[in-house]
């Protein structure tokens, strides 16, 4: 006698932001936004490899891929000074074996007055400028 059996295949392992981070360099006539990207897995182990992908206010794009820390950096260089803020917007994260999460997006160190991190996670990031003469 046969039975028909069916198999279920687990679902992929999630992958989610667990740390969203905003700096600025200044330099003489413009200055610079920094945001630093953390990707855990769904058990909040560091997740390598994975292409970040978002875009700045102004609709320009920028991408970066997680080191085996699970961080990576984008940038946005020669801002004028007389913009005092810009915001960056992860858009999607992809990887060969992990499925992105939006839903299970936070922050490690909770400084949510800075940016939203669930869907879609926003950093803004302010100018600061250069202390002494």
């Amino acid at each position: 006698m046969t039975r028909p059996v069916s198999v279920v295949a687990p679902p992929p392992p999630a992958m989610h932001l667990g740390d969203l981070d905003g700096a600025s360099t200044t330099t003489q006539k413009s200055w610079n936004a920094n945001v630093t990207i953390g990707v855990h897995t769904g058990s909040h182990g560091s997740a390598g490899g994975v292409a970040v992908s978002g875009t700045w206010e102004d609709g320009s794009t920028a991408t970066c891929t997680t080191n085996g820390s699970g961080r990576c950096a984008v940038s946005r260089a020669g801002i004028p000074r007389k913009t005092s803020s810009v915001s960056f917007t992860v858009t999607n994260a992809t990887h060969s074996t992990f499925v992105f999460s939006p839903g299970s997006n936070h922050d490690v160190e909770g400084d949510k007055q800075r940016h939203d991190d669930r869907p879609p996670a926003t950093v803004r990031v302010t100018e600061r400028p250069a202390l002494g003469p």
